[in-house]
């Protein structure tokens, strides 16, 4: 897939699968933008392009251990008995995105660190609508 394809929710998702994290960067101030926007989130500037993350590290800001999900999670096999986590990784060029925390215990949550260093984790799974591939951390 080019660079050159208008920043849009579905070419963002097709970056996913190939296992590509995208997101844009602002010709005016350099605003990185994470999902990717078509007119920057600072200064509004409509000069904006792709840029790819993909090997970026972040720190945990925040996260949540998640016992009753979506149905979307409920057709992944998670449930009470088996919960999952959520976080917010602040990547180490600025930009913040919500992400599947793995390598990480949800059923013991006091050994999930905000601040934890994680790196880029590409998630597949099997959905009824066929493989879907998610942004997913894990620690260092």
């Amino acid at each position: 897939m080019s660079t050159e394809k208008p920043i849009l929710q579905s070419n963002y998702l097709d970056f996913l699968k190939e296992r590509r994290l995208m997101g844009s960067k602002c010709k005016t101030c350099g605003q990185v933008d994470l999902p990717p926007r078509p007119i920057c989130s600072k200064c509004l500037s409509p000069d904006v392009g792709w840029i790819d993350l993909t090997g970026q590290n972040g720190t945990l800001t925040t996260f949540s251990c998640v016992h009753v999900g979506t149905r979307k999670f409920e057709e992944r096999g998670y449930s009470a008995k088996n919960p999952y986590a959520f976080g917010v990784v602040t990547l180490d060029n600025g930009p913040a995105i919500t992400a599947l925390l793995q390598g990480v215990d949800p059923k013991k949550p006091e050994t999930i660190k905000i601040g934890m260093k994680l790196k880029l984790k590409f998630v597949e799974t099997q959905t009824p609508a066929g493989p879907q591939v998610d942004v997913g951390f894990e620690p260092v």
